[in-house]
Parts: structure tokens; C-alpha cells; sequence
């Protein structure tokens, strides 16, 4: 648990900088296209990842991927100590101890909260007491960022309406990638009765997808800017979405791929536009702010959006294992329970869908940048 922690902590220091260094350096008509690389090599490695682990441990030790991993990241970390230098002016800030506790307690408590519902409801005392008490130290998170000057993540930024829309609309879109990204394997393998290893190939070829097309989107996007993307993948992205609604026992496999791999090539054509146009929309003083919040919001947007999911369900699962016919056998119950809950989730993913169209809609480029694209 403390080697996943200290993990987690450096890619959490790694994404937002990663982000900051390439808005630093290209300018605001090139972005798209340098987000675009950006998210192939995001996207393509957690694509191939879990198979490529699963095929060195059918054939050694759980350890030879840790071990190779190692060795990835002391290349990575050598190649960047020697090619990148720092682009801005060095400023050195305390970190307020009391924002970092704020956070880590605020947040954790209210991810272990929609957690913890699918077991012990929404109406158990422990989950409405962890929500309460996660609300109430998230309030004096937020209050606290803006009093103090060395704030951990600068809010005041929300004030600008593009960025504030966009991450919000980010958000959900996390929300609505990670969380089907859990279940749909968890479907196949309980509810389909197919092997683990299928029920992990499934969302490989939309992984692979969403990866190849973060490169041409980019480039579309710096041509014409984010408005016929965002068009088209948000309509794309809620007719999949319904269409996941409506899975049984006896859904074709096949099915699955193709609606799951087109429903990630949508994502493809809405996450880097957004997050790019949010940014944009920042004085160049506010963009290391506007990163870490952005990467900041997804995380927990991908985190609580699984946790609910789950939590629907099991929920749904319980609700059918408490009315299913006598005259079906355990197992069939169990497959049926399963697609039940896994329906409702998504029914309630095409809710959010939905409602991140609309807002999404409200999103304008500044003036400067949306003058110079070209007609679609």
C-alpha cells in the first residue's frame, strides 16, 4: 500500500508538469496538436499495458514487471535530467500543511462514502456521517485556497467562465471513461461467463483507438477549433452510452468491442479538445494552476465516478437478487443480477453525459484564437 502511494504521488507531480512544460512551449495555435502526442502516449501505453503483464506473468514472477518497470523509469528519469531544462523563472513557495490535510481527509473521505454504499446503503449512518463530515472539510479546503497566498490549487481561476466549463465537462468525461472501463470487464467475466482474459481484451481495441486518434484530433483541433469536435463526439458519446444501457446475459461479445471501441474513439474526440480550450482561455501566470487543477479534477472525477458506479451496481444486483423468479437456477441469477446493476450505471452515465452536452455547448474560445481558424 505505501509503494502504490508514493507511486500514485509521482505521476500526480508528473501529468500536471508534463502538461504545464508543452503549453509553455508551443504556442496557442499549436497546442492541440502537441496535446494530441501527448495523449497518444497517455492513452496507447495503459492500452497495452495489462496484457503485456499478463502474458510475463502466465510465464515468470509477478515481480519481472515491477523489476522491468524499474528500469523504464531510470531511463526516463536519466533522458530528462539530461534533455529538459526549466523554461520558467524559478519561485520558491511554502506548502500550506493544513490545505494538504484538508484535501487528502476531504477527499478520501467522500470517495470511501460513495464507496462504501453499495454494501451499506445510501441511508446507513456511517455513509451519511463520512459524507457530512467530507463536506464540511472540503468547504474549509476551498475557503482556505482562497485566503491564504501560497494557495495549493489557486480557484480563483474558476472564475474565468471557458476554464470553469471546460473542467467541469472534463470531468465528467473522466467520470464516464474510467468508470465503464471497470464494469464492462467485471460484465463479461460474471455475467457473460467469459475468461479473464477475454473480459480484458475487450477494452483493449477502444484503448488502442482513443490513443492512434488523440494525434489527428489534435491536429483538427489547431485547424479548426474545438467546437465540431465537441459536437460530434458528445452526440457520438451518448448514443454509445444508451446503447450500453441495454445489456443482458446474452449480449454479443462482439457487440461490446465495437460499441465500446467507438464509444472511446468519441473520447478521443472531446477530452484533449476541452482541457486544451480551458487552458487557452488562462493568462500565461495561471497555466501551472490551471494544470494541476484540471488533472486534479479528473483524478477525483475518475475515482468517485467508479465508486458510484459500483455502488449502482450492486445496488441494482440487490435489488434483482431480492425479486428474481424461483424458477431460476444460482448462477442464472447471479448473470442476470450482474447485467441488471451494470444497465443502471450506465443509465446513470448517459444522465451525466448528457448533461456535460449541454454544458459543453456554453464553450467559447477567446476571440484572438477562434479568429484564426479555419471555417468547417
Amino acid at each position: 500500500m505505501l509503494a502504490r502511494v508514493i507511486q500514485a504521488m509521482g505521476a500526480g507531480v508528473l501529468m500536471p508538469l508534463m502538461q504545464f512544460t508543452l503549453f509553455t512551449l508551443f504556442s496557442k495555435e499549436h497546442r492541440g496538436f502537441a496535446m494530441g502526442l501527448a495523449g497518444l502516449v497517455i492513452q496507447f501505453a495503459p492500452a497495452i499495458g495489462p496484457t503485456v503483464t499478463g502474458l510475463i506473468i502466465d510465464q515468470a514472477s509477478w515481480r519481472v514487471p515491477f523489476i522491468i518497470i524499474v528500469g523504464i523509469a531510470l531511463v526516463a528519469f536519466v533522458f530528462g535530467l539530461v534533455s529538459i531544462s526549466s523554461y520558467n523563472e524559478v519561485k520558491y513557495t511554502k506548502l500550506d500543511k493544513r490545505s494538504v490535510m484538508y484535501s487528502t481527509i476531504g477527499f478520501g473521505l467522500m470517495l470511501y462514502a460513495f464507496s462504501s454504499a453499495g454494501d451499506l446503503g445510501f441511508t446507513s449512518p456511517v455513509v451519511i456521517g463520512a459524507m457530512i463530515i467530507s463536506s464540511i472539510i472540503i468547504y474549509l479546503f476551498i475557503r482556505r485556497q482562497f485566503n491564504i497566498s501560497n494557495a495549493l490549487l489557486n480557484l480563483r481561476v474558476f472564475k474565468n467562465r471557458t476554464f470553469a466549463l471546460c473542467t467541469i465537462s472534463s470531468m465528467i468525461i473522466m467520470m464516464s471513461m474510467v468508470g465503464p472501463a471497470l464494469l464492462i470487464p467485471l460484465y463479461v467475466q460474471n455475467s457473460l461467463s467469459l475468461s479473464a482474459l477475454l473480459s480484458g481484451l475487450v477494452i483493449m481495441p477502444g484503448a488502442i483507438i482513443n490513443g492512434i486518434m488523440s494525434v489527428f484530433t489534435g491536429k483538427f483541433y489547431d485547424k479548426y477549433g474545438p467546437r465540431p469536435l465537441i459536437y460530434t463526439g458528445f452526440t457520438i458519446l451518448t448514443i454509445t452510452t444508451i446503447m450500453l444501457c441495454f445489456l443482458h446475459t446474452d449480449t454479443s461479445y462482439t457487440y461490446l468491442i465495437v460499441v465500446y471501441a467507438i464509444r472511446m474513439f468519441s473520447v478521443s474526440l472531446l477530452m484533449m479538445p476541452i482541457n486544451t480550450t480551458g487552458i487557452n482561455s488562462l493568462r500565461n501566470e495561471e497555466i501551472s494552476h490551471g494544470t494541476a487543477i484540471m488533472n486534479f479534477g479528473r483524478v477525483m472525477a475518475g475515482s468517485l465516478g467508479t465508486a458510484l458506479m459500483v455502488t449502482l451496481m450492486s445496488f441494482g444486483a440487490k435489488i434483482f437478487l431480492s425479486t428474481s423468479p424461483s424458477h431460476l437456477t444460482s448462477n442464472e441469477i447471479k448473470q442476470q443480477s450482474i447485467a441488471i446493476g451494470v444497465d443502471i450505471s450506465f443509465g446513470f452515465v448517459a444522465v451525466l453525459v448528457m448533461i456535460a452536452y449541454v454544458i459543453a455547448i456554453f464553450i467559447r474560445e477567446p476571440e484572438e484564437i477562434e479568429s484564426n481558424r479555419r471555417k468547417f
